[in-house]
């Protein structure tokens, strides 16, 4: 299934959004650090409030560019305020983000982070804080979501249901990765979920999304942290509101790398090298992934919930994906998709494959809860 652009010269030709003169700033620094993955740093600033209660203003850099306003987190009290709940990057420029105003309408922005420019604004029916409503972005910005079933949102568009048809009316549990994206089709109350998926304007090799809950990350939240991962030495290489991973350099052992839990009592030393991700549900997990192993810490306690060694050869893990709930798939060399969930600390590592090498699965993909994969020109989903 192929979903084409229609309208796109008009769509061209709609005028974004500045960023107001009031929110401008020339970099991320000074600002508490929000989130911290890869190029992308989110910070967020306290500002004061006469009579009413204090904001948190949020702003992102890509690298050591210049900061983009991106919303307001914390509580608000105001009707018209649009506080920030969950922020999607697509890894490279566009960053979209949900939020409510003033707790009637649910409100998604897409910002341009190299222009510097909110590209779309569309609004959907309020739904409450924690709703499992799943939006995605693409490298060309255009907004997935599935609020009114399936919708391809280009740059410029209101997402209105009436200009805009569905590419599916009853679609939830949406993920996205390179030009694929699936979704559940549900059929209540006792027929099965069918799983479907359709191509999208975007480049094969485009990676996931990453996702960022800042929900209600008020000033109390922004500036006070207990424990010993505040005061942690050395450089903010990964984090979220809740978890940080710490880099520093040592003369005996060259850098080190400490995953810890702002609020929290624990430390714990993870690879020193290799690929982060920080994943949140309720608590949290830290993804590290070297060139030969795979730990993951639940970031309630820093317990070991996962290791996964000896990924060489035909083990060598070509893409992996991770849900919010610790459950890791990862694609093999040799062309095999296994799974392992998160376990109680010491328990031994016991992959599930879900797919042989002969089955030939890509476009592995995680939305909150579910895997997704295609086999067979199907998709698939565990």
């Amino acid at each position: 299934m192929r979903l084409g652009w229609p309208g796109a010269v008009v769509v061209a030709l709609v005028a974004v959004t500045p960023i107001t003169p009031a929110h401008a700033r020339t970099g991320c620094s000074p600002g508490t650090t929000v989130v911290r993955d890869g190029r992308l740093h989110i910070v967020g600033v306290r500002v004061p409030e006469a009579r009413e209660r204090d904001r948190v203003d949020l702003y992102a850099c890509l690298g050591r560019g210049r900061a983009t306003y991106v919303g307001q987190s914390g509580y608000t009290s105001k009707r018209h305020d649009i506080d920030v709940e969950t922020i999607v990057f697509d890894g490279r420029r566009y960053l979209a983000t949900r939020a409510w105003r003033g707790f009637s309408t649910t409100t998604y922005r897409v910002v341009d982070l190299r222009r510097h420019r909110i590209v779309t604004t569309a609004n959907a029916p309020f739904s409450a804080p924690g709703d499992p409503h799943s939006f995605r972005v693409t490298p060309r910005g255009a907004l997935l979501r599935d609020d009114y079933g399936l919708q391809v949102v280009p740059i410029g568009s209101d997402g209105s249901p009436k200009a805009l048809a569905p590419i599916d009316k009853i679609a939830d549990d949406v993920a996205y990765v390179g030009n694929t994206v699936y979704w559940s089709e549900y059929h209540p109350p006792m027929g099965p979920n069918v799983i479907r998926s359709a191509t999208v304007d975007a480049p094969v090799r485009t990676p996931e999304n990453r996702v960022y809950n800042v929900s209600q990350l008020g000033p109390r939240s922004l500036g006070f942290h207990r424990g010993r991962c505040a005061t942690l030495r050395g450089k903010i290489v990964a984090a979220t509101v809740h978890v940080r991973v710490v880099a520093r350099r040592t003369r005996a052992d060259g850098i080190q790398r400490y995953a810890c839990a702002l609020n929290g009592n624990w430390v714990r030393r993870i690879q020193p090298r290799g690929r982060l991700q920080l994943v949140e549900d309720d608590q949290g997990y830290v993804v590290s992934r070297s060139a030969t192993s795979v730990i993951v810490l639940h970031a309630f306690n820093g317990h070991v919930v996962m290791r996964i060694t000896g990924l060489t050869g035909d083990r060598a893990i070509v893409s992996s994906t991770v849900t919010s709930f610790g459950v890791f798939a990862w694609i093999e060399r040799s062309g095999r998709l296994l799974l392992e969930r998160a376990h109680r600390e010491g328990a031994r590592a016991n992959p599930v494959v879900l797919a042989e090498a002969g089955e030939a699965p890509t476009a592995l993909a995680a939305s909150d809860e579910d895997v997704f994969w295609t086999a067979g020109g199907e998709a698939r989903a565990w």
